[in-house]
């Protein structure tokens, strides 16, 4: 581009996925998953955790797991799982490198939201956190929360 003018905005909106791309929440829950299958005697790494069970969530998530350590996750998977979920809500999690930056360097009247398979529970408190509730508003998309997959169109 010559003569250092500004790109021309050539879409409506900007849509952000959450886990991963605004917040560093991926290694923290994979780390704290393959911790726990660790010390039920079977050693896993963060970086297998991310590899294996990554991107899955509910039932596909779980028969992964299961499927990886070769029978059903003991009932104590799931009390960890809610204390690490507490704990993380509680005391927020941090920003990818350079996501709040970005976000904040967008023209303010550009269309913006996440969309996501977290729950807008997660997605507002992290957005707390980051300082950046007010640029997304109540557009706030959970699969989670009942909006199916393709389900978002503009009436």
């Amino acid at each position: 581009m010559s003569g250092g003018g500004v790109i021309p905005v050539r879409f409506a909106a900007l849509l952000f996925d959450f886990d991963g791309v605004l917040i560093e929440s991926e290694y923290i829950g994979n780390k704290h998953i393959a911790d726990f299958l660790t010390s039920i005697g079977h050693p896993t790494t963060p970086e297998q955790s991310m590899a294996n069970f990554m991107g899955y969530a509910g039932k596909d998530f779980l028969d992964r797991v299961e499927a990886w350590i070769g029978r059903a996750l003991p009932e104590d998977f799931f009390i960890a799982r809610e204390a690490e979920d507490a704990r993380v809500m509680a005391e927020g999690v941090g920003e990818v490198a350079g996501a709040v930056a970005f976000v904040r360097s967008l023209p303010a009247d550009l269309p913006k939201a996440v969309v996501s398979s977290s729950s807008t529970r997660w997605i507002r408190r992290h957005l707390e956190h980051l300082g950046l509730s007010d640029v997304f508003g109540d557009h706030l998309y959970s699969g989670r929360d009942g909006v199916p997959p393709g389900g978002i169109h503009e009436a």
